[in-house]
């Protein structure tokens, strides 16, 4: 994941930089902070363009049920003679903490 704030506050560093640079007209301060500036500002870009869309806007499927023949007597789903069975539900996605499904 990028880091949007740290990659931010980069590109305005280096960009600091490069002014700092052009007024001492110094090469070897500006062109790496060029570079600095342009790959902080693609990263912003590719951030933007493929950001994790929030909660609240994706739908998901409720769960379907587990067969009751499935669900062994203590409750859980984890007979053998039912795996072949169990693998043809639906999985459910994995999110992580912030929601978002990968």
């Amino acid at each position: 994941a990028i880091c949007g704030p740290l990659v931010f506050a980069n590109a305005v560093s280096s960009a600091l930089w490069i002014y700092c640079g052009w007024m001492m007209r110094d090469p070897a301060v500006m062109v790496p902070n060029i570079f600095s500036t342009l790959a902080s500002t693609v990263c912003l870009c590719v951030k933007i363009y493929f950001r994790a869309p929030n909660a609240r806007d994706v739908v998901v499927e409720a769960p379907k049920e587990v067969p009751s023949d499935l669900v062994d007597n203590d409750g859980d789903s984890t007979d053998d003679e039912n795996d072949d069975r169990l693998a043809e539900l639906p999985k459910r996605p994995k999110c992580d903490s912030t929601g978002s499904v990968p």
